[in-house]
């Protein structure tokens, strides 16, 4: 009788012994597969890191409009204003399209300064008002006559132009 449990024992401990055996290969499969993994991840990050952040980012085009000279009426005497405003686009279709209808964005601009006087242009925050006001006016132009309305809403990047530089000077 003894001589029977001994090769049931036997054949256990080489079932066990190939579980085992088993198992590790099944485990280091797995681990040489996820550092695999790992390595491939590694790699794509180092080249997108490769490429500079500014190449990924659209370019701004930038169309200066002439300068504006105008008089404006004071209390006591006439005063001056000079404007220089330049448009801003990231998409160079819309810049080619104003500077198609730039001299109805110029007339615009000009008629909501002529309608200010020296003491609304002088006043505080006057000219953030004013630059905002010159870009509603050049949306609707854009807007009646091309049908195009691609003015930045705000500063977030969007496709469009916006009043990127403006000066004023009023004395």
């Amino acid at each position: 009788m003894t001589e029977d449990v001994q090769p049931k024992k036997n054949k256990t401990a080489w079932v066990a012994a190939a579980a085992v055996a088993v198992m590790a290969a099944v485990g280091a499969g797995g681990w040489w597969y996820w550092q695999q993994q790992q390595a491939e991840q590694l790699l794509e990050v180092a080249d997108t890191q490769a490429v500079p952040a500014a190449a990924l980012v659209k370019k701004p085009v930038f169309l200066p409009l002439n300068k504006f000279v105008m008089s404006v009426p004071g209390k006591e005497r006439l005063h001056y204003l000079m404007l220089e405003i330049t448009l801003m686009s990231y998409d160079r279709q819309q810049i080619e399209l104003i500077q198609e209808f730039k001299p109805l964005v110029q007339n615009a601009v000009v008629s909501a300064v002529s309608q200010k006087g020296y003491d609304e242009l002088v006043a505080k925050e006057a000219m953030s008002t004013l630059e905002l006001e010159l870009r509603d006016g050049i949306r609707g132009v854009m807007n009646e006559m091309a049908g195009a309305n691609g003015i930045e809403k705000s500063a977030d990047h969007q496709d469009g132009y916006s009043v990127r530089r403006f000066c004023a000077r009023c004395a």
